[in-house]
C-alpha cells in the first residue's frame, strides 16, 4: 500500500485530539500541542491507517523517526508497529521511534514473540513531573533556596503576574527576542532558531491550542512568560514554553510559581518536560524535585 502522510495543521487538531485523548498519556510529545509547535523543525507528519494514528518526523541530521502509534484500543500495538515498519520500508529507510513511553515500550517487549525490536531507555528525554501543590507552595526545606531567590527578586522590583491575554502576545514575543539575539551573540546556537519558529506558533495560535499561562513584567515590560496545556481531566498539565530574562535573579523561579499558582493550581501533576542531556537544564530541574520521572524509550528494528 501507498502511505500519504501529510503535515500537521491547526485544521487538524479535533481529529487528531480524539486519538490522543482516547487514553491518558504522561510523556509531553504525544499531545496535539507539541506536534503542531515543532512540526516544522522536526517534519512532523501523519496518516492514518486503520483507525491507527501514525506520526513520524526527521531529525536535523536527516535521520526519518516514527512517534509510537496512537490507539484507540492498546491491544493492537503491534498493528500499529506493523504500519509503521510497512512505511519506512516503502521509503528504504530503517525503523526507528522515539518517545516511546514505558507503558508502550512494556506492550511491545510483551507482544514482540519474534523479537523484531530492540527497546533501550533515552534518560535524555525523560520528562519530569512535579505536583502542582509543590511548586505552589515551595514549602519545606529542599525550597529554601528558591523561596530566597522570589523573595530577593521582589524586594528589589515591582513584579506584575497576568494571566494570559491577546494583548500580551506581541509583548512576549518582543521578550523572547531580546533574550534570543542576545543569546546567539554569545555563542550561536542553530536548535534556538527552531525554538523560535515554535515560540511564535504557540504565541499566535495559543487559543486555538488551548494553552494557558501567564507573564510577568517589570516595569510595565514583559520579563518571563509560561505558556502550557491541561490534558484531558485535568490530571496533568505540560508547561511547553518558559522564558525568562536571566538579568533579573529568581524571575524563573517566580514565573514557575505564579503559573503554577494562578494557571495550573487544579490539575495535580505538572510536567515540564526534558533536560535534552544539558547539564544546567538538569540541574536546573532536579532542584525542584520531581515527584516523578516519565520514563522514555528508543525502539529499533533488529537488523
Amino acid at each position: 500500500m501507498q502511505y500519504q502522510f501529510q503535515k500537521i495543521e491547526l485544521k487538524d487538531k479535533p481529529v487528531l485530539d480524539v486519538y490522543f485523548n482516547a487514553e491518558e498519556y504522561d510523556n509531553s510529545e504525544l499531545c496535539f500541542g507539541n506536534m503542531f509547535l515543532w512540526k516544522d523543525s522536526w517534519h512532523i507528519e501523519f496518516t492514518i491507517e486503520d483507525d491507527i494514528l501514525l506520526l513520524r518526523g526527521r531529525q536535523p541530521t536527516g535521520e526519518r523517526f516514527f512517534f509510537p502509534p496512537i490507539l484507540k484500543d492498546p491491544a493492537r500495538i503491534m498493528e500499529g508497529m506493523a504500519h509503521c515498519i510497512a512505511a519506512s520500508m516503502e521509503e528504504g529507510e530503517r525503523f526507528i521511534m522515539y518517545g516511546v513511553n514505558e507503558r508502550i515500550a512494556g506492550l511491545i517487549e510483551e507482544r514482540d514473540k519474534d523479537q523484531l525490536f530492540s527497546v533501550r531507555e533515552d534518560r535524555n528525554n525523560f520528562d519530569y513531573v512535579y505536583l502542582a501543590e509543590d511548586l505552589i507552595r515551595l514549602a519545606g526545606s529542599k525550597y529554601h533556596g528558591k523561596r530566597n531567590h522570589i523573595n530577593k527578586l521582589r524586594a528589589t522590583v515591582q513584579t506584575e503576574y497576568r494571566i494570559m491575554e491577546d494583548s500580551l502576545v506581541e509583548p512576549c514575543y518582543e521578550s523572547y527576542m531580546q533574550w534570543y539575539d542576545r543569546h546567539q551573540a554569545e555563542e550561536f546556537d542553530p536548535s534556538l532558531q527552531d525554538e523560535k519558529v515554535a515560540l511564535r506558533l504557540a504565541l499566535d495560535h495559543w487559543k486555538e491550542l488551548g494553552f494557558e499561562g501567564g507573564a510577568i513584567l517589570i516595569d510595565g515590560k514583559v520579563e518571563a512568560f509560561s505558556l502550557g496545556e491541561k490534558r484531558p481531566g485535568n490530571r496533568m498539565a505540560i508547561i511547553h514554553i518558559e522564558k525568562a530574562n536571566t538579568e533579573y535573579p529568581g524571575l524563573y523561579a517566580l514565573i514557575n510559581q505564579q503559573t503554577a499558582e494562578n494557571v495550573f493550581s487544579d490539575v495535580k501533576y505538572l510536567n515540564r518536560e526534558e533536560d535534552m542531556g544539558l547539564p544546567g537544564l538538569r540541574k536546573a530541574k532536579e532542584s525542584y524535585h520531581p515527584v516523578k520521572m516519565v520514563r522514555k524509550f528508543i525502539v529499533k528494528q533488529r537488523v
